[in-house]
Parts: structure tokens; sequence; C-alpha cells
């Protein structure tokens, strides 16, 4: 049978621009490519700037998960700074960055997975331009309309999220309350009491609703339980990862194949073989100057770096975080990796309840800070979509170079050097196509489980590129 190339530019329902082609050969996914279609030049803007000038700025990396972008700054630079943030403050910058998560989760799951495989046509004005038949859906009707209904309510519980990510920090996106030292808002009693009544909604939403769902799904969707499968390796930074260990939700590691170990950040690099960047050897590490752009790239068909560990291309998020620490072992394919996410969703629930419990009702902690003459500092920051990295250097008491690794990075890379694919590429290829039709319906379904961000992965739209056509599927 000849080879059949199909092209989904952009995928929908993803956060960015993504184009995503796959190469269908006997029945089978030969090959896959995942593109990130856009480069914002965030490492190259905070150059020169003020170190303190980085929360604000980094939060800008992307509205979807800006509180966590906050958080790793501030972490990064309490190291590079040698400053030991107040315990009440980490406390509460942590429950504003567990409610964004949740946000994300149900979003994610909502939003963007669900009308994969409901029929959300009573939604109005939210329709797809393929026939039913085509987008393959399976549900009876009173299921699918239950399920429908579950889309509508699950707005509000999203809504609400924010809102308390707002009372605690500021507001939402992009807060200005996570800070060195911990957090700048005042936080009371009407606020514990505001964010404690949005926690027990979220959580009673999640238990009898987001949980039952899926397990729906994966009775009359099956095959997707096997198909997008993980590639046997897995980065966790883990969640709460910086709190004692009773408020613990996942602890960081890497398993490669089954053989867990401790994360080394250094044996972390960035290829850039198939990325519209240059830099010497094609490869980049955190604490160096960031590549140049070069869009004539030979071979290239990324803005997205390819990060590797050790020289493996790993998988992050909520699946890698429950199989690193134990909590999760059901299986790994698309809906698996979102039983997962509402798996550690329940879990981080829980943990921002006990730590509720040991906030105090007291002035935040600041002082006026001193900026070191140099200095280095990075964190590893368990995020929605899994492990952020910030890494900066300061040079002259100014920014000398700031990098940011995001989940998607990982998850949608390209090739690397050695022509390894990359997390979702890997999940797409042997994926077994037997009707050609549907072959975008699959496709869409195991790209949309790693819930790609690639504002954050593709750090200037140009007028060098061709136009491209946005289709719906």
């Amino acid at each position: 049978m000849a080879k059949t190339t199909i092209k989904i530019d952009p995928v929908s329902r993803v956060s960015g621009l993504l184009s995503v082609s796959v190469a269908i050969e006997n029945g089978y996914i030969v090959d896959a490519r995942s593109s990130g279609m856009q480069i914002r030049g965030f490492e190259h803007m905070l150059k020169g700037r003020a170190p303190l000038d980085t929360i604000r700025l980094t939060a800008r990396t992307c509205g979807i998960c800006s509180c966590a972008h906050t958080v790793a700054s501030s972490m990064a630079l309490e190291m590079a700074m040698g400053v030991k943030p107040d315990f009440n403050g980490q406390l509460i910058r942590n429950l504003a960055h567990g409610f964004e998560t949740l946000q994300n989760s149900i979003r994610q799951i909502y939003n963007f997975v669900l009308p994969d495989y409901v029929d959300i046509s009573g939604i109005s004005p939210l329709y797809k331009t393929v026939s039913a038949e085509k987008a393959d859906y399976r549900l009876p009707q009173k299921i699918n309309d239950e399920l429908a209904k579950h889309y509508a309510i699950s707005i509000g519980h999203s809504r609400n999220a924010h809102k308390a990510e707002a009372i605690l920090a500021g507001k939402a996106p992009h807060n200005h309350g996570v800070f060195v030292g911990g957090i700048t808002t005042e936080f009371d009693i009407n606020k514990y009491n505001q964010v404690k009544a949005i926690l027990h909604e979220i959580k009673e939403f999640i238990q009898n609703y987001m949980l039952p769902d899926i397990e729906i799904l994966m009775q009359y969707y099956p095959e997707f339980n096997e198909f997008g499968k993980g590639i046997g390796n897995y980065l966790s930074y883990g969640y709460y990862a910086d709190m004692p260990d009773e408020l613990v939700v996942a602890k960081s590691g890497i398993c490669v194949q089954g053989n867990f170990s401790e994360v080394d950040p250094m044996k972390i690099k960035e290829d850039l073989k198939y990325t519209w960047v240059m830099s010497e050897g094609n490869v980049f590490k955190p604490t160096e100057n960031p590549p140049t752009i070069n869009y004539k790239k030979p071979d290239a068909y990324s803005w997205v770096d390819a990060p590797r560990y050790d020289q493996k291309a790993v998988e992050t998020g909520s699946l890698a975080n429950m199989i690193v620490n134990g909590t999760y072992n059901e299986g790994t394919g698309a809906l698996h990796r979102i039983k997962a996410r509402c798996v550690e969703s329940m879990m981080i629930c829980h943990k921002m309840e006990e730590i509720l419990g040991y906030t105090r009702f007291q002035p935040a902690f600041q002082e006026p800070w001193k900026i070191p003459d140099n200095g280095e500092g990075y964190a590893m920051v368990g995020a929605a979509r899994g492990g952020l990295l910030h890494w900066l250097t300061i040079e002259n008491k100014v920014i000398k170079n700031y990098t940011l690794l995001p989940p998607s990075s990982w998850n949608m890379s390209p090739m690397d050097n050695n022509n390894i694919h990359g997390a979702v590429e890997q999940g797409l290829i042997g994926t077994p196509i037997d009707n050609m039709d549907k072959a975008e319906v699959i496709v869409g379904r195991i790209v949309r489980s790693f819930d790609p961000c690639l504002n954050c992965a593709a750090h200037i739209v140009s007028d060098k590129r061709d136009p491209f056509d946005f289709q719906i599927i």
C-alpha cells in the first residue's frame, strides 16, 4: 500500500499553534512530526533585565499556566539570591498554584478532550464541521446528553478555580502576588472561607463527575486505553515537592524503562537539529546563551527544541508523576493519561485541604530584596502539564541568561540529534488506522491527551512563512 501523509494544521482545541503530520502505510502510522508553529523570544527578551522583573515577565509566557511560571521564577531567584521563603507565604503561593492546576485539568478534560468523544452539538454554538459518523461518537444518547451537561457544569468550576487563585494571589491569570520570599497578598479569614468552599466544590466535582465520566469513555472507546501509549521514559519534578513530606503530592524522579533514579538537572540538554534555531553542535544547555533564530535551517520542522534527559526522550505530566511515584499502574494509553490527571487532581485537592490547615492569618512577609552582583539559580516545579524548569544566571546585577523549559517542550518535541522522536511523535507511531476517514480523529485524540501548550513550548510570527488553512476536526 502506498504511503499516505495527513497534515493537521493547526490542531484545534490546544493552546497555541500546533501542526501535526503523520505518514500512514499498510494500516499503521509509520512516522509522525509534531511542529510548534510560533516562537516568542522570551529568553532573548529577559537578557539584561533586572532580575526581579522576570517574575512578571515569565508569567506572560502563557496565560494558561502563568502561576506556575511565577512560582518557578520566584524559586529560581530565591536560590540565586540566597533567600529562604517565608513558610506561610510558601503555603499560600502553592495553594494559588494548586488552583491554577485544577483549573487547567478541568479545562483540558472537558473543553479540550471531551468533544473528541461526546457529541456536544446541543450546546449552542458548539459544533463540529464533520459528521457525527466521521467524528466517531459511540455513546448511547442518554449517556452522551449527560456528559454534555457535565461539559457545561465544568465551566463554572473552572471559573471558580481561577477566582480562588485571584483571591490568594491578586489576579488570574498573570498574578502579581507570587514573589520572592513567598507572597505579597494578605491572607485572612474571609479569603480562607472563600477558597475552602471553592476547593470543596471542585473536589466534589472531580469525584462525582470527572472520574466517572472518564471511566465511561474508557469503556466505550477501549482502544484508546492502548492507542497513544507512553514511551516508557517518565520525568517528574514532583508536585508540591518543596513542601514537608506530609504535604507532597508527588516527589521528583526519573523512570527509564522501569529503572528509577533521582533527577539530576545537569543531565538535561536541548537538541536543535530539527528546530529553526542555531547553536554550536546543535545542542543547547540551560546555563548557556539562548540559540539564534534560523527559519531557513535545512530539515528543521518546529520552533520547539528537543529536550533530552541523559540523551533520552521522556514524557512528563500527571501520568509521569503517578508512574514515578507508584500511584498509577493501570496503563499508559491516551485515556489512561487523562485518568491519571483526574487521579492526580483528586490528590492535589486533598493536599490543598491539608495546606489550608497549616496556613496562618498574618501579614505577608516581604522586605527590600538585595540583588547579588553574581548568582545562579534554578527551580524544577510540577506544573499542570508536567515538569517546568526555570534556570537563570545573574551577572553585574542583571540577567545574563534565562532559560525556560516547560512541559510541552518535552512532550511535543521534534526529533533530536540522533533522530529519536519526542513523546507525542512516538505515541502516534505504530497506531493502527483501519479507516482513513477516521485518521484525523484518532490523531487528534492522541495528541490532545498530552494537553499541548505551544505558547509555552515555542518561545515571532513571521511573514516569511506560507499561509495555512484553518480546519476544525
